[in-house]
C-alpha cells in the first residue's frame, strides 16, 4: 500500500462513538468469508479465554481486569449472566482492586520500602480499573468510599511535561477517563500532543533513528485522542483534529501489505483506525483482518493470554471507545438483591415453622406472623410477608457483607446513620440484639424478631 499522507481531516470521521459490526468492519472490502472468520474466531476465542481462569476465577499476571473489560466488550450479554462462576469473577476483580488500594494506603508510611514502585504499578493498572468497573456496572468515583477517578487524574499531574516518556500509559489513562464518560483536562491532552513526531508518530525518545516503530503506542495514542474530541473545546478542535489526521497517517505508513506486524499490533492499530473512521479506500482494512485472524491457534488463543485480550474486542468490531455506550446495557436491577424464588408453603406441611416479625417505628407497631420453611433465613421469610401483604415492604442494598437493610414500610435509614433500622431477637419478653444481618438469621418455629427504627438500647 502507498504511504499516503492525508493533509485534509476531511478524508476522516471522527466519531468516539461510532458503533461497528462485523458486517461492515471494512466498508465495502469487507466479505462473508471474512465476516464468517471473525463470528467463529470470537466464539472460539471467547471460549478460550473463558475457560482459562485461575484457581481464584481471575486470570493471572494481573489480568483480571482488562480480561474482564474484553469479554463484555465482545459479549455485552456477559455481565447479565448471574452464573456462580461470573460472579465470582467480578468478586476476584474487587478483591484485587481492593488490594492494590490497602497497600497503597500503607505506603505512605515514611521512608517505606518500594514506595516508588508500587505507585507506577498502581498508576498502571488503575486504567484497567476504570475501565472493568465501568464495563461492569460498577462506580469507580464512588468505589468503597474511593474515588479512581480523582487517583488517576492525580497521578496524571504528576507527570513532568518536560521529561514525559511514557506516551502509552499516558494515552491509557485519557483513554480511561474519556471512555468512562469522564472530562479530560486540556492540559492532560496537551502533554500527551507534545510528544508527537513530525511523522505524527509516537514512541519513547531513543538516540539516532527508531528501527522498531512502536505501533502500539502511536495506536492508543489515537484511539485517546479521538474519543476526546467530542468533549474538548471548541477552539482546540483545530489543533486536535491536525493530530489526529497525522497519528492516523503515521499508522497507514507503516503497514507492509496490510499488516502492522504481529497480531497485537494489528489489532491496536485497526482498532485506533476504526474508532478514527478512517477512510477504507487508504488502508487495507482486509488484509490487516486477515492477518490477526491467521495467528488465532486452533483452541482460540492469539499466542498469549495478554495478546488474546487485546485482540477479542476488535472480533466484535469493537473498540476501548466503545465502553462508554456498555453503562447503557447495565441490568437496571444488577447491584440490587434480587428475591429469592421460594416454594410454597403448603398449610398441611407439618414441617411449616411461623415466625412473627414486629416492626416498631415510634408508637406504629405492626405484628406479622409469617409461615415459612426450617432452614429459611430472616430475609426469605421478609420476602414472603412482602409478597402477601401490602402492609409490609422493605428496601435493601448489596454490601461486602451481604444484604443490608435501608428501608422498611418506606422509612430510610438516616444518611448520617443517627438512626437505623435494626433488629432483635424477643425471647422470655426479652430484647436481646442481634449482631447479623438477616440473611443470615435463621429463625425456628415461635420465634418472634423486632425491627426497630432506633439504636438498640439493650445488653447482650
Amino acid at each position: 500500500m502507498k504511504n499516503i499522507l492525508i493533509a485534509s481531516v476531511l478524508f476522516i470521521w471522527v466519531c468516539s462513538g461510532a458503533s461497528v459490526d462485523v458486517e461492515s468492519i471494512c466498508g465495502p472490502q469487507t466479505t462473508n468469508v471474512l465476516v464468517e472468520r471473525l463470528h467463529n474466531a470470537s466464539g472460539r476465542a471467547f471460549q478460550w479465554l473463558s475457560s482459562n481462569r485461575a484457581s481464584h476465577f481471575g486470570w493471572s499476571l494481573g489480568n483480571t481486569a482488562s480480561a474482564v473489560t474484553s469479554l463484555q466488550l465482545l459479549s455485552q450479554s456477559w455481565i447479565a449472566d448471574r452464573s456462580l462462576e461470573i460472579q465470582l469473577t467480578l468478586k476476584q476483580l474487587q478483591l484485587e482492586i481492593l488490594s492494590l488500594l490497602t497497600k497503597s494506603e500503607r505506603s505512605k508510611i515514611p521512608n517505606i520500602i518500594h514506595l516508588h514502585e508500587h505507585h507506577r504499578l498502581m498508576f498502571s493498572r488503575l486504567p484497567y480499573y476504570i475501565m472493568a468497573l465501568h464495563a461492569t456496572c460498577q462506580n469507580s468515583s464512588n468505589y468503597h468510599g474511593v474515588d479512581l477517578i480523582n487517583t488517576l487524574t492525580n497521578h496524571m499531574r504528576r507527570f513532568r511535561k518536560d521529561g514525559l516518556n511514557d506516551y502509552f500509559q499516558h494515552a491509557l489513562s485519557i483513554q480511561a477517563l474519556c471512555s468512562t464518560g469522564h472530562p479530560v483536562k486540556w492540559r492532560f491532552i496537551e502533554d500527551l500532543l507534545s510528544g508527537q513526531r513530525q511523522d505524527g508518530c509516537f514512541h519513547k525518545p531513543c538516540p539516532g533513528s527508531c528501527e522498531n516503530e512502536r505501533i502500539d503506542t502511536s495506536s492508543i495514542v489515537l484511539s485517546a485522542l479521538t474519543c476526546v474530541k467530542d468533549t474538548t473545546l471548541s477552539h482546540n478542535l483545530d489543533q486536535l483534529n491536525t493530530s489526529i489526521v497525522k497519528a492516523a497517517n503515521c499508522l497507514v505508513s507503516k503497514s507492509q501489505d496490510g499488516s502492522f506486524g504481529n497480531a497485537v499490533n494489528n489489532a491496536m492499530a485497526v482498532q485506533a483506525l476504526l474508532a478514527t473512521g478512517f477512510d477504507h479506500s487508504q488502508w487495507d482494512c482486509h488484509s490487516a483482518m486477515t492477518s490477526v485472524l491467521n495467528d488465532q491457534h486452533e483452541d482460540g488463543h492469539f499466542g498469549s493470554l495478554a495478546a488474546t485480550i487485546h485482540i477479542m474486542p476488535l472480533l466484535a468490531g469493537r473498540h476501548h471507545s466503545h465502553i462508554k455506550e456498555l453503562q447503557f446495557e447495565c441490568p437496571e436491577d444488577f447491584l440490587e438483591d434480587q428475591e429469592p424464588i421460594l416454594p410454597p408453603v403448603e398449610d398441611s406441611d407439618n414441617t411449616t415453622m411461623l415466625v412473627t416479625i414486629q416492626v416498631t417505628h415510634g408508637v406504629d407497631r405492626r405484628f406479622h406472623q409469617v409461615h415459612g420453611i426450617p432452614g429459611e433465613s430472616l430475609l426469605d421469610l421478609m420476602y414472603r410477608q412482602q409478597e402477601l401483604s401490602d402492609d409490609f415492604t422493605f428496601e435493601t442494598k448489596t454490601t461486602e457483607w451481604g444484604p443490608f437493610i435501608t428501608s422498611i414500610n418506606g422509612i430510610r435509614n438516616d444518611e448520617y446513620g443517627f438512626q437505623n433500622w435494626i433488629v432483635e431477637h424477643i425471647v422470655n419478653q426479652q430484647r436481646l440484639c442481634v449482631d447479623k444481618g438477616a440473611g443470615d438469621i435463621y429463625p425456628v418455629d415461635g420465634d418472634h424478631y423486632l425491627w426497630l427504627y432506633h439504636g438498640c438500647a439493650s445488653e447482650k
